[in-house]
Protein backbone atom coordinates (compact mmCIF):
# COMPACT_ATOMS: atom_id res chain seq x y z
CA UNK A 1 0.00 0.00 0.00
CA UNK A 2 1.38 3.47 -0.70
CA UNK A 3 3.01 5.67 2.41
CA UNK A 4 0.71 8.55 3.44
CA UNK A 5 0.78 12.14 1.76
CA UNK A 6 3.41 13.26 4.57
CA UNK A 7 5.38 10.29 4.22
CA UNK A 8 5.80 10.25 0.70
CA UNK A 9 6.99 13.86 0.96
CA UNK A 10 9.86 12.70 3.03
CA UNK A 11 10.77 9.77 0.82
CA UNK A 12 11.11 11.87 -1.87
CA UNK A 13 13.36 14.13 -0.36
CA UNK A 14 15.60 12.64 2.22
CA UNK A 15 14.92 9.07 1.48
CA UNK A 16 18.01 7.73 -0.91
CA UNK A 17 21.76 7.32 0.82
CA UNK A 18 24.11 9.46 0.04
CA UNK A 19 27.44 7.82 -1.27
CA UNK A 20 27.81 4.87 -3.75
CA UNK A 21 28.36 2.87 -0.81
CA UNK A 22 25.96 3.99 1.50
CA UNK A 23 24.58 0.75 1.38
CA UNK A 24 27.61 -1.19 1.69
CA UNK A 25 27.93 0.65 4.52
CA UNK A 26 24.74 -0.20 6.38
CA UNK A 27 25.02 -2.66 9.28
CA UNK A 28 22.29 -5.13 9.37
CA UNK A 29 19.46 -5.01 12.25
CA UNK A 30 19.87 -7.18 14.90
CA UNK A 31 17.12 -9.74 14.67
CA UNK A 32 16.82 -11.04 18.47
CA UNK A 33 17.87 -9.61 21.44
CA UNK A 34 15.07 -8.29 24.00
CA UNK A 35 13.33 -10.79 26.07
CA UNK A 36 10.59 -12.25 23.46
CA UNK A 37 7.94 -12.62 26.27
CA UNK A 38 8.76 -9.48 27.73
CA UNK A 39 5.49 -7.04 27.63
CA UNK A 40 7.36 -4.25 26.32
CA UNK A 41 8.70 -6.27 23.20
CA UNK A 42 5.46 -7.85 22.77
CA UNK A 43 4.29 -4.28 22.33
CA UNK A 44 6.35 -3.17 19.83
CA UNK A 45 5.75 -6.95 17.59
CA UNK A 46 1.93 -6.17 17.96
CA UNK A 47 2.74 -2.69 16.68
CA UNK A 48 4.68 -3.42 13.74
CA UNK A 49 1.89 -5.55 12.87
CA UNK A 50 -0.74 -2.49 12.03
CA UNK A 51 -1.82 -1.76 8.55
CA UNK A 52 0.19 1.66 9.03
CA UNK A 53 3.64 0.41 10.04
CA UNK A 54 3.47 -2.34 7.44
CA UNK A 55 3.13 0.26 4.85
CA UNK A 56 6.48 1.36 5.33
CA UNK A 57 9.43 -0.74 5.88
CA UNK A 58 11.90 1.92 7.23
CA UNK A 59 9.10 3.15 10.24
CA UNK A 60 9.24 -0.74 11.10
CA UNK A 61 13.12 -1.19 11.36
CA UNK A 62 13.28 2.45 13.10
CA UNK A 63 10.94 1.80 15.78
CA UNK A 64 12.88 -1.86 16.10
CA UNK A 65 16.17 -0.29 16.31
CA UNK A 66 15.38 2.54 19.22
CA UNK A 67 12.98 -0.32 21.29
CA UNK A 68 16.01 -3.43 21.18
CA UNK A 69 19.10 -1.17 22.03
CA UNK A 70 16.64 0.96 24.96
CA UNK A 71 15.17 -3.10 26.17
CA UNK A 72 18.77 -4.39 25.67
CA UNK A 73 20.97 -2.09 27.71
CA UNK A 74 22.10 -0.34 24.71
CA UNK A 75 20.45 2.97 25.05
CA UNK A 76 23.69 5.12 24.33
CA UNK A 77 23.27 3.89 20.50
CA UNK A 78 19.64 5.57 20.09
CA UNK A 79 21.33 9.27 19.30
CA UNK A 80 20.38 10.78 15.55
CA UNK A 81 23.78 9.70 14.25
CA UNK A 82 24.01 5.74 15.02
CA UNK A 83 20.14 5.74 13.71
CA UNK A 84 21.01 7.52 10.43
CA UNK A 85 23.71 4.93 9.88
CA UNK A 86 21.46 1.39 10.70
CA UNK A 87 18.14 2.18 9.87
CA UNK A 88 18.86 4.53 6.86
CA UNK A 89 21.81 3.33 5.32
CA UNK A 90 23.68 6.64 5.49
CA UNK A 91 27.41 7.05 5.74
CA UNK A 92 29.36 6.95 8.60
CA UNK A 93 30.74 10.77 8.37
CA UNK A 94 26.57 11.97 7.12
CA UNK A 95 26.14 15.08 8.02
CA UNK A 96 23.39 15.43 9.97
CA UNK A 97 22.71 19.48 9.56
CA UNK A 98 22.19 18.53 5.92
CA UNK A 99 20.32 15.56 6.11
CA UNK A 100 17.47 15.31 8.50
CA UNK A 101 15.96 12.29 7.72
CA UNK A 102 16.02 10.70 10.97
CA UNK A 103 14.14 14.14 12.34
CA UNK A 104 11.76 13.82 9.60
CA UNK A 105 10.88 9.88 10.12
CA UNK A 106 10.80 10.43 14.16
CA UNK A 107 7.98 12.69 13.46
CA UNK A 108 5.83 10.48 11.38
CA UNK A 109 6.70 7.81 13.61
CA UNK A 110 5.66 9.34 16.95
CA UNK A 111 2.24 10.59 14.73
CA UNK A 112 1.82 6.62 13.62
CA UNK A 113 2.35 5.75 17.25
CA UNK A 114 -0.64 8.23 18.24
CA UNK A 115 -2.72 7.03 15.60
CA UNK A 116 -1.69 2.52 17.14
CA UNK A 117 -3.30 4.05 20.65
CA UNK A 118 -6.21 5.86 19.39
CA UNK A 119 -7.19 2.89 17.02
CA UNK A 120 -6.55 -0.80 17.24
CA UNK A 121 -3.81 0.16 20.41
CA UNK A 122 -6.48 1.52 22.40
CA UNK A 123 -7.00 -1.16 24.63
CA UNK A 124 -3.13 -1.95 25.15
CA UNK A 125 -2.14 -2.09 28.89
CA UNK A 126 1.11 -0.19 28.09
CA UNK A 127 1.75 2.84 25.60
CA UNK A 128 4.83 3.72 24.03
CA UNK A 129 6.04 7.14 23.07
CA UNK A 130 9.29 8.97 22.08
CA UNK A 131 9.49 12.14 23.66
CA UNK A 132 10.23 14.93 21.05
CA UNK A 133 14.03 16.44 21.98
CA UNK A 134 15.32 12.79 21.78
CA UNK A 135 14.28 9.05 20.14
CA UNK A 136 14.74 7.60 23.62
CA UNK A 137 11.28 5.11 23.64
CA UNK A 138 9.35 5.30 26.78
CA UNK A 139 7.05 2.97 28.14
CA UNK A 140 3.90 3.62 30.38
CA UNK A 141 1.75 1.95 32.04
CA UNK A 142 -2.03 3.29 30.88
CA UNK A 143 -2.54 5.27 34.22
CA UNK A 144 0.60 7.16 33.15
CA UNK A 145 0.08 7.49 29.48
CA UNK A 146 -1.79 10.68 29.45
CA UNK A 147 0.33 12.41 31.71
CA UNK A 148 4.51 13.75 30.03
CA UNK A 149 6.73 11.05 31.01
CA UNK A 150 9.22 11.40 34.16
CA UNK A 151 12.67 11.78 33.31
CA UNK A 152 11.74 13.31 30.09
CA UNK A 153 14.53 16.51 30.62
CA UNK A 154 17.57 13.98 31.62
CA UNK A 155 16.45 11.98 28.47
CA UNK A 156 17.30 14.76 26.15
CA UNK A 157 20.20 15.99 28.40
CA UNK A 158 21.40 12.03 27.78
CA UNK A 159 21.10 11.90 24.50
CA UNK A 160 22.86 15.74 23.66
CA UNK A 161 25.41 15.01 25.21
CA UNK A 162 25.90 10.85 23.83
CA UNK A 163 25.99 10.10 27.70
CA UNK A 164 23.94 7.05 28.91
CA UNK A 165 20.50 7.43 29.51
CA UNK A 166 18.29 7.09 33.12
CA UNK A 167 18.54 3.96 34.34
CA UNK A 168 15.01 3.27 34.16
CA UNK A 169 13.59 3.05 30.76
CA UNK A 170 10.22 2.07 32.03
CA UNK A 171 9.03 4.15 34.97
CA UNK A 172 7.87 2.37 38.16
CA UNK A 173 4.43 1.07 38.76
CA UNK A 174 2.53 3.59 39.94
CA UNK A 175 0.80 2.94 43.35
CA UNK A 176 -1.86 0.34 43.25
CA UNK A 177 -5.62 1.84 43.46
CA UNK A 178 -8.84 0.34 44.26
CA UNK A 179 -11.74 0.94 41.68
CA UNK A 180 -14.79 0.87 42.93
CA UNK A 181 -17.10 -2.55 42.61
CA UNK A 182 -18.93 -0.69 39.88
CA UNK A 183 -16.34 -0.23 37.54
CA UNK A 184 -15.11 -3.45 38.36
CA UNK A 185 -18.10 -4.90 37.14
CA UNK A 186 -18.43 -2.68 34.44
CA UNK A 187 -14.68 -3.36 32.98
CA UNK A 188 -16.01 -7.14 33.90
CA UNK A 189 -18.67 -7.12 31.55
CA UNK A 190 -17.07 -5.16 28.55
CA UNK A 191 -13.98 -7.54 28.92
CA UNK A 192 -16.49 -10.75 27.96
CA UNK A 193 -18.72 -8.70 25.78
CA UNK A 194 -15.37 -8.47 23.72
CA UNK A 195 -14.32 -11.53 23.88
CA UNK A 196 -17.64 -12.59 22.71
CA UNK A 197 -17.99 -10.92 19.75
CA UNK A 198 -14.78 -9.68 18.83
CA UNK A 199 -13.65 -10.10 15.16
CA UNK A 200 -11.50 -13.15 14.71
CA UNK A 201 -9.37 -11.37 12.38
CA UNK A 202 -8.42 -8.85 16.05
CA UNK A 203 -7.37 -11.76 17.89
CA UNK A 204 -5.12 -12.97 15.26
CA UNK A 205 -3.10 -10.41 14.99
CA UNK A 206 -1.88 -10.84 18.87
CA UNK A 207 0.08 -13.37 18.01
CA UNK A 208 3.34 -11.92 17.10
CA UNK A 209 5.87 -14.28 17.27
CA UNK A 210 4.05 -15.88 13.62
CA UNK A 211 3.65 -12.28 12.43
CA UNK A 212 7.34 -11.91 13.19
CA UNK A 213 8.39 -15.03 11.52
CA UNK A 214 6.31 -13.81 8.62
CA UNK A 215 8.12 -10.32 8.34
CA UNK A 216 11.03 -12.15 8.65
CA UNK A 217 11.03 -14.39 5.91
CA UNK A 218 9.80 -11.55 3.48
CA UNK A 219 11.90 -9.17 4.87
CA UNK A 220 14.89 -11.73 3.76
CA UNK A 221 13.61 -10.94 0.27
CA UNK A 222 12.70 -7.44 0.04
CA UNK A 223 15.24 -5.63 1.81
CA UNK A 224 16.37 -2.10 1.60
CA UNK A 225 19.98 -3.75 0.33
CA UNK A 226 19.76 -5.58 -2.02
CA UNK A 227 17.57 -5.65 -5.62
CA UNK A 228 14.66 -8.12 -5.41
CA UNK A 229 13.87 -9.42 -8.55
CA UNK A 230 10.65 -11.28 -9.77
CA UNK A 231 10.79 -13.36 -12.99
CA UNK A 232 8.14 -14.94 -14.07
CA UNK A 233 7.93 -18.04 -16.41
CA UNK A 234 9.31 -17.61 -20.53
CA UNK A 235 5.51 -19.15 -22.21
CA UNK A 236 8.00 -18.88 -25.69
CA UNK A 237 10.44 -21.22 -24.44
CA UNK A 238 7.62 -23.63 -23.00
CA UNK A 239 6.53 -24.12 -26.51
CA UNK A 240 9.79 -24.61 -27.97
CA UNK A 241 10.10 -27.18 -25.75
CA UNK A 242 7.47 -29.00 -27.08
CA UNK A 243 8.54 -28.76 -30.60
CA UNK A 244 12.21 -29.96 -30.30
CA UNK A 245 11.58 -32.99 -27.46
CA UNK A 246 14.59 -32.62 -25.91
CA UNK A 247 15.88 -30.54 -22.81
CA UNK A 248 17.45 -26.64 -23.51
CA UNK A 249 20.16 -26.59 -21.66
CA UNK A 250 20.74 -22.83 -20.08
CA UNK A 251 24.23 -22.11 -21.67
CA UNK A 252 22.06 -22.44 -24.92
CA UNK A 253 19.36 -20.20 -23.60
CA UNK A 254 21.55 -17.65 -22.32
CA UNK A 255 23.20 -17.80 -25.91
CA UNK A 256 20.58 -18.26 -28.09
CA UNK A 257 21.48 -20.91 -29.91
CA UNK A 258 18.65 -22.82 -28.78
CA UNK A 259 16.63 -21.49 -31.44
CA UNK A 260 17.21 -23.94 -34.33
CA UNK A 261 15.12 -24.05 -37.39
CA UNK A 262 16.56 -27.62 -37.47
CA UNK A 263 15.35 -28.60 -34.66
CA UNK A 264 12.05 -27.10 -34.74
CA UNK A 265 11.32 -28.95 -38.26
CA UNK A 266 12.31 -31.70 -36.97
CA UNK A 267 9.94 -31.76 -34.08
CA UNK A 268 7.15 -30.75 -36.56
CA UNK A 269 7.73 -34.02 -38.60
CA UNK A 270 7.52 -36.20 -35.34
CA UNK A 271 4.80 -34.38 -34.44
CA UNK A 272 3.22 -35.07 -37.50
CA UNK A 273 4.09 -38.77 -37.51
CA UNK A 274 5.28 -39.04 -41.04
CA UNK A 275 8.33 -40.14 -42.66
CA UNK A 276 7.42 -37.89 -45.52
CA UNK A 277 9.40 -34.36 -45.28
CA UNK A 278 6.62 -31.94 -46.62
CA UNK A 279 7.65 -28.25 -46.74
CA UNK A 280 7.05 -27.12 -43.02
CA UNK A 281 9.33 -23.58 -43.25
CA UNK A 282 6.55 -21.41 -42.91
CA UNK A 283 4.67 -22.99 -40.15
CA UNK A 284 8.12 -23.30 -38.57
CA UNK A 285 9.15 -19.83 -39.04
CA UNK A 286 5.92 -19.28 -37.09
CA UNK A 287 7.06 -21.06 -34.18
CA UNK A 288 10.32 -19.93 -33.70
CA UNK A 289 8.78 -16.33 -34.19
CA UNK A 290 6.54 -17.43 -31.25
CA UNK A 291 9.45 -18.90 -29.11
CA UNK A 292 10.94 -15.54 -29.72
CA UNK A 293 8.43 -13.39 -28.23
CA UNK A 294 8.83 -12.16 -24.33
CA UNK A 295 5.91 -13.85 -22.85
CA UNK A 296 4.60 -15.40 -19.94
CA UNK A 297 1.37 -16.29 -18.75
CA UNK A 298 -1.77 -14.66 -17.03
CA UNK A 299 -1.29 -17.02 -13.57
CA UNK A 300 2.45 -15.65 -13.64
CA UNK A 301 1.56 -12.29 -13.63
CA UNK A 302 -1.05 -12.59 -11.06
CA UNK A 303 1.34 -14.08 -8.96
CA UNK A 304 3.85 -11.05 -9.59
CA UNK A 305 1.68 -8.23 -8.65
CA UNK A 306 0.58 -10.43 -5.77
CA UNK A 307 4.04 -10.55 -4.48
CA UNK A 308 5.22 -6.49 -5.51
CA UNK A 309 1.96 -5.95 -3.25
CA UNK A 310 3.28 -7.46 0.32
CA UNK A 311 4.35 -5.24 2.95
CA UNK A 312 8.27 -5.66 3.09
CA UNK A 313 9.11 -4.68 -0.33
CA UNK A 314 10.82 -1.91 -0.93
CA UNK A 315 9.77 -0.08 -4.27
CA UNK A 316 12.71 1.44 -4.94
CA UNK A 317 14.30 -1.67 -5.22
CA UNK A 318 12.09 -4.04 -6.26
CA UNK A 319 12.76 -5.17 -10.64
CA UNK A 320 10.27 -7.72 -12.99
CA UNK A 321 12.67 -8.96 -15.03
CA UNK A 322 12.02 -11.48 -18.17
CA UNK A 323 14.01 -15.08 -18.02
CA UNK A 324 16.11 -13.44 -20.89
CA UNK A 325 17.26 -10.38 -19.26
CA UNK A 326 18.57 -12.31 -16.42
CA UNK A 327 22.44 -12.72 -16.00
CA UNK A 328 23.99 -14.81 -13.73
CA UNK A 329 25.66 -12.24 -11.57
CA UNK A 330 21.93 -10.76 -10.72
CA UNK A 331 21.48 -14.42 -8.65
CA UNK A 332 24.71 -13.20 -7.42
CA UNK A 333 23.96 -10.16 -5.94
CA UNK A 334 20.46 -9.79 -5.68
CA UNK A 335 17.65 -11.47 -4.09
CA UNK A 336 15.32 -13.06 -6.53
CA UNK A 337 11.76 -14.97 -6.77
CA UNK A 338 12.02 -17.80 -10.16
CA UNK A 339 8.65 -18.04 -11.14
CA UNK A 340 8.06 -21.52 -13.02
CA UNK A 341 10.41 -24.97 -13.35
CA UNK A 342 12.87 -26.15 -15.87
CA UNK A 343 10.77 -25.76 -18.85
CA UNK A 344 9.64 -22.46 -18.18
CA UNK A 345 12.46 -20.68 -16.52
CA UNK A 346 15.92 -21.95 -16.78
CA UNK A 347 17.48 -20.36 -14.47
CA UNK A 348 16.19 -23.26 -11.67
CA UNK A 349 18.96 -25.29 -12.76
CA UNK A 350 21.32 -23.44 -11.07
CA UNK A 351 20.09 -24.28 -7.61
CA UNK A 352 18.60 -27.99 -8.38
CA UNK A 353 21.49 -29.79 -7.06
CA UNK A 354 21.54 -28.41 -3.41
CA UNK A 355 17.74 -29.67 -3.41
CA UNK A 356 15.88 -33.15 -2.63
CA UNK A 357 12.95 -32.48 -4.84
CA UNK A 358 13.97 -31.49 -8.58
CA UNK A 359 12.38 -31.22 -11.67
CA UNK A 360 13.37 -33.47 -14.67
CA UNK A 361 12.54 -31.66 -18.01
CA UNK A 362 8.92 -32.78 -19.50
CA UNK A 363 8.53 -34.71 -22.33
CA UNK A 364 7.56 -33.67 -26.08
CA UNK A 365 4.23 -32.10 -27.18
CA UNK A 366 2.90 -31.36 -23.58
CA UNK A 367 3.82 -34.17 -21.91
CA UNK A 368 4.53 -32.91 -17.88
CA UNK A 369 7.57 -32.35 -15.90
CA UNK A 370 8.78 -35.42 -13.17
CA UNK A 371 9.77 -34.10 -9.71
CA UNK A 372 12.10 -37.00 -8.37
CA UNK A 373 12.37 -37.08 -5.05
CA UNK A 374 16.06 -38.13 -3.94
CA UNK A 375 15.49 -39.11 -0.52
CA UNK A 376 11.96 -40.20 -0.28
CA UNK A 377 10.78 -40.33 3.54
CA UNK A 378 7.91 -43.12 5.13
CA UNK A 379 5.15 -42.12 3.13
CA UNK A 380 6.89 -40.54 0.24
CA UNK A 381 6.67 -41.41 -3.38
CA UNK A 382 10.04 -41.63 -5.16
CA UNK A 383 8.47 -39.78 -8.16
CA UNK A 384 5.59 -37.45 -9.05
CA UNK A 385 3.76 -36.49 -12.34
CA UNK A 386 0.39 -35.51 -14.07
CA UNK A 387 -0.80 -39.01 -15.47
CA UNK A 388 -2.98 -38.75 -18.64
CA UNK A 389 -6.17 -39.95 -18.27
CA UNK A 390 -6.06 -39.20 -13.92
CA UNK A 391 -9.82 -38.23 -13.22
CA UNK A 392 -9.02 -36.31 -9.91
CA UNK A 393 -6.31 -33.93 -12.30
CA UNK A 394 -3.50 -34.48 -9.77
CA UNK A 395 -0.58 -31.79 -10.07
CA UNK A 396 2.19 -30.91 -7.97
CA UNK A 397 4.25 -28.01 -7.03
CA UNK A 398 7.49 -26.89 -5.14
CA UNK A 399 8.02 -24.39 -2.58
CA UNK A 400 12.14 -23.62 -2.41
CA UNK A 401 13.79 -21.12 -0.44
CA UNK A 402 17.54 -21.24 -0.83
CA UNK A 403 20.83 -18.99 -0.74
CA UNK A 404 21.25 -17.28 -4.08
CA UNK A 405 24.82 -17.81 -5.55
CA UNK A 406 27.08 -15.77 -3.06
CA UNK A 407 25.39 -16.47 -0.07
CA UNK A 408 24.57 -13.08 0.73
CA UNK A 409 21.11 -13.02 0.26
CA UNK A 410 17.93 -15.63 -0.73
CA UNK A 411 15.69 -16.88 -3.65
CA UNK A 412 12.56 -18.15 -3.57
CA UNK A 413 11.62 -20.79 -6.60
CA UNK A 414 7.84 -21.41 -7.24
CA UNK A 415 7.83 -23.92 -9.49
CA UNK A 416 5.45 -26.67 -10.80
CA UNK A 417 5.14 -29.45 -13.43
CA UNK A 418 2.37 -27.39 -15.13
CA UNK A 419 0.49 -24.06 -15.02
CA UNK A 420 -1.78 -25.41 -12.38
CA UNK A 421 1.00 -26.72 -9.97
CA UNK A 422 2.51 -23.26 -10.63
CA UNK A 423 -0.48 -21.67 -9.67
CA UNK A 424 -1.23 -23.73 -6.18
CA UNK A 425 2.47 -22.93 -4.98
CA UNK A 426 1.78 -19.81 -5.14
CA UNK A 427 -1.09 -19.69 -3.55
CA UNK A 428 0.41 -21.84 -0.73
CA UNK A 429 3.39 -19.28 -0.14
CA UNK A 430 1.35 -15.93 -0.14
CA UNK A 431 -1.30 -17.78 2.52
CA UNK A 432 0.16 -16.63 6.07
CA UNK A 433 -2.01 -19.50 7.73
CA UNK A 434 -0.94 -22.41 5.38
CA UNK A 435 3.10 -20.97 5.77
CA UNK A 436 3.00 -20.67 9.53
CA UNK A 437 4.10 -24.25 10.24
CA UNK A 438 7.13 -24.01 7.72
CA UNK A 439 8.32 -20.90 8.88
CA UNK A 440 8.42 -21.98 12.37
CA UNK A 441 9.78 -25.11 11.98
CA UNK A 442 12.42 -23.51 9.67
CA UNK A 443 12.94 -20.71 12.17
CA UNK A 444 16.60 -20.84 14.51
CA UNK A 445 16.50 -19.63 18.19
CA UNK A 446 18.26 -16.36 17.22
CA UNK A 447 15.14 -15.34 14.61
CA UNK A 448 16.81 -16.81 11.09
CA UNK A 449 14.87 -18.62 8.39
CA UNK A 450 16.52 -21.40 7.55
CA UNK A 451 16.89 -23.41 3.96
CA UNK A 452 13.51 -25.01 3.27
CA UNK A 453 11.44 -26.99 0.65
CA UNK A 454 8.14 -27.81 0.76
CA UNK A 455 6.21 -30.76 -1.62
CA UNK A 456 2.91 -29.71 -2.82
CA UNK A 457 -0.15 -32.01 -4.27
CA UNK A 458 -3.50 -30.17 -5.30
CA UNK A 459 -6.23 -31.32 -7.95
CA UNK A 460 -6.93 -28.76 -10.74
CA UNK A 461 -9.30 -28.26 -13.16
CA UNK A 462 -7.85 -26.21 -15.98
CA UNK A 463 -5.14 -24.36 -14.38
CA UNK A 464 -7.21 -23.46 -11.15
CA UNK A 465 -6.14 -25.12 -7.96
CA UNK A 466 -8.11 -26.55 -5.34
CA UNK A 467 -7.32 -27.85 -2.43
CA UNK A 468 -3.40 -27.84 -1.80
CA UNK A 469 -1.89 -30.43 0.65
CA UNK A 470 1.91 -31.03 1.94
CA UNK A 471 3.13 -33.82 0.58
CA UNK A 472 7.29 -33.47 1.72
CA UNK A 473 8.98 -31.08 3.71
CA UNK A 474 12.80 -30.45 4.25
CA UNK A 475 14.88 -27.92 6.41
CA UNK A 476 17.89 -27.31 6.56
CA UNK A 477 19.63 -28.35 9.52
CA UNK A 478 22.68 -25.59 8.91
Amino acid sequence: MPPSKNESRVLSRTDAPRGARALERRRPLETVGPDPDGPEWELVLRITTAERFQRSALLTDFLLYITRQALTGNSARINEHQIGIQVFGREEKFNRSDDNIVRNYARILRSRLDEYFQREGAQESLRLHIPRGGYLPVFSPVAEADVEAPGELPVRRAISENLPPPAAIVPPTPARRVLPAGVVLALGCLLGFVIAFAQPWNWHRLFSPTAHRSHLFWRSIFNPDQDSLLVPSDNGLVTLRRFVGQPITLRDYVSGTYISPDGIDEGLHQLLHTSDRPDLSVLGAKIQKASNSLSTNIEDLDLVVRLSSIAEVVPGRLRVRATRKIQVDDLKNSNAVLIGSLDANPWVSLFQPQLNFQFTPGGPFGNSAVIMNRDPRPGEAKTYASITGDPALRTYGVIAYVPNLSGNGHVLLIEGINVAGTQAAGEFLLDPARMAGILKRASTPTGQIRPFEVLLGTSSVGTNSSEIRILGERISSG
